[in-house]
């Protein structure tokens, strides 16, 4: 997407700004992509040590869904480059799910960092660098980035709280 003469890529663009991860770290990294099995894209991943995985096969019912990610040692993801490069602030709510599971988060930075928390549970990243050392933060010291997930996810997420401090502020 152009706007206002930049141009702003897809999350494809930012995953490849951290193509060269799986190299640098200790722990396999795994994208779920609909993918076919010719494209360059994938052959390209692949080479630089990423697994890939179908879709249909995690995400294709609630219960595969929410199996995938308690499966899951967590989720590593990077974002549209519009969020990112904006500040926007933007959470995705596949990671509130991950969280919720107690599975540590770790996601490329869009400026959310003011808002909640970062650092144990959610760790964020700007560069390839950055991303390797969450990656080995969080597995020098798995329990406490998974309790700090759960801990996040029933601070910031759980409808409970949120809404009824919503509902607070606006006076209802």
């Amino acid at each position: 997407m152009e706007w206002d003469g930049v141009w702003y890529g897809q999350k494809a663009d930012e995953f490849l700004r951290v193509i060269d991860l799986p190299r640098r770290v200790s722990v396999p990294l795994e994208i779920c992509l609909l993918i076919g099995p010719d494209e360059p894209d994938r052959v390209t991943l692949e080479a630089h040590g990423w697994r890939l995985v179908p879709p249909r096969l995690h995400v294709a019912t609630p219960d595969s869904y929410r199996d995938y990610i308690f499966g899951a040692r967590g989720e590593f993801t990077c974002v549209k480059h519009a969020y990112a490069a904006g500040c926007t602030g933007w959470f995705s709510d596949r990671s509130a799910c991950y969280l919720a599971a107690g599975r540590p988060v770790i996601v490329q930075d869009t400026g959310i960092g003011p808002y909640v928390p970062t650092g144990a549970g959610l760790l964020t990243f700007t560069d390839i660098d950055s991303a390797a050392a969450a990656l080995d933060r969080v597995e020098r010291d798995y329990a406490l980035h998974a309790a700090a997930a759960v801990a996040f996810a029933r601070e910031y997420l759980d409808s409970d709280r949120v809404l009824s401090r919503l509902l607070h502020l606006a006076g209802v």
